[in-house]
């Protein structure tokens, strides 16, 4: 089995080109019974990255088994491989003999994003003597970037010296005893 980011293996692809080791590089990847392509499409390609993404594709197809993972539909690959014909190709040998999972829902990134922001806020209302989160919100001490993340306004310079030192500490006072137990406080 041999994992890369698409964008890691079109970067190593055309460095082994450029090398004149690209043919060792394709011969190295036809070893592997499994090949996973992660996080294609969050990077457009160049034409020639494109075209050697298409070699791997080709090359393992019928002979090697690909896990392609991405959040695009197939409609916006073009976008990412600059050529309707070239994705149009490597969609029929994707699709060919294929179990497309769907993965729906919330990203598991951005939920812990959102339950971090949470202890944050208990943190930040705590050391900075505020009531609770509401206030420190309303305070203008922080705000929420639209549920994924924390900013601090910069009227408040010594925030990030609190979180640093005073944080875990807060945490442990402010969180209810299940979250004490899970962060370890």
């Amino acid at each position: 089995m041999r994992f890369w980011t698409a964008s890691a293996l079109v970067t190593q692809m055309l460095e082994a080109r450029q090398a004149r080791q690209l043919e060792r590089l394709l011969r190295n990847l036809e070893r592997h019974h499994l090949v996973v392509l992660d996080e294609l499409g969050y990077v457009p390609f160049s034409k020639a990255g494109a075209e050697l993404l298409f070699d791997v594709v080709s090359h393992a197809y019928e002979r090697a088994s690909l896990i392609v993972t991405t959040n695009l539909p197939f409609e916006q690959w073009t976008e990412v491989l600059g050529s309707e014909r070239l994705t149009g190709a490597m969609l029929d040998r994707l699709t060919h003999r294929v179990h497309i999972i769907e993965a729906n829902g919330e990203s598991y990134r951005l939920k812990e994003s959102r339950r971090r922001l949470k202890h944050h806020l208990h943190a930040i209302a705590f050391v900075t003597g505020l009531e609770d989160v509401d206030t420190a919100s309303q305070a203008g001490l922080v705000r929420c970037c639209g549920g994924a993340g924390l900013s601090i306004d910069c009227r408040v310079n010594y925030i990030s010296f609190l979180f640093n030192y005073y944080v875990p500490v807060a945490r442990s006072l402010r969180c209810a005893p299940e979250d004490r137990q899970r962060h370890g406080s």
